[in-house]
């Protein structure tokens, strides 16, 4: 035990007191740097971590893609727009036999007359066709028969499966909406491509292009020879 001598006005004061003694660790070289082995480690783990998540890809995101492809490219009869009324053409025999399907469905009538002193077969678009028809806004009088729409209802491979890359080979199942007139079996012989697209798989490529992705060479899977 350790004292103090405090001097005051009567002499000395006696004044004894403990010494504390508080023991420090030195902490080494080695310590600091298993210090901060620990912290870098730990540090790279989030990283990791983070940067999984943020290249993980979004099946969504291509669902959606390949859905808005078909909303703005719906499937129809013919690939360029056609004009109603329309006379039959004699030289025509794949054309004939479209125009007689189309009307033994209801969606179109015939008439047969005398013009410049032939004889004429004309087609124009029945009450049912008039209530099916897609007119085009740009060509009044022009339009089309569209049959399907489509939508996709799994993907089921993304190739390549990294986010990293900019293109990707989607393999994918879809179905179609296909109206009544269109499972007519005169009318799927006249037109066989409706019968592609009642469903099935189907490849597509998606390129992403900033923000959006860009879908191109979609078919039907297999017709590629895959």
């Amino acid at each position: 035990m350790k004292a103090q001598l405090i001097r005051t006005g009567k002499g000395f004061l006696f004044l004894p007191f403990t010494v504390l003694r508080i023991q420090v660790k030195q902490r080494t070289a080695f310590d600091m740097r298993a210090d901060a082995l620990a912290i870098l480690t730990l540090a790279a783990a989030v990283a990791l971590a983070v940067g999984c998540r943020s290249k993980t890809l979004d099946q969504s995101e291509f669902r959606y893609a390949l859905d808005d492809y078909y909303r703005i490219q719906p499937h129809c009869l013919w690939s360029n727009i056609v004009r109603f009324p329309a006379d039959a053409d004699s030289s025509n025999p794949e054309q004939a036999r479209q125009l007689k399907a189309l009307t033994d469905a209801g969606l179109l009538e015939r008439r047969t007359g005398m013009r410049d002193g032939a004889v004429v077969t004309e087609y124009n678009l029945s009450t049912q066709g008039q209530a099916q028809w897609t007119a085009d806004k740009r060509e009044p009088g022009w339009g089309n028969f569209c049959f399907a729409r489509t939508q996709v209802t799994s993907i089921d491979r993304i190739n390549p499966p990294t986010a990293a890359s900019i293109a990707h080979t989607i393999t994918y199942h879809y179905s179609s909406d296909i109206p009544d007139w269109a499972k007519n079996s005169e009318v799927r012989s006249a037109f066989p491509q409706i019968v592609a697209e009642d469903g099935g798989a189907a490849t597509a490529t998606l390129v992403r292009a900033g923000t959006a992705l860009q879908v191109q060479n979609v078919r039907a899977a297999g017709s590629d020879g895959n």
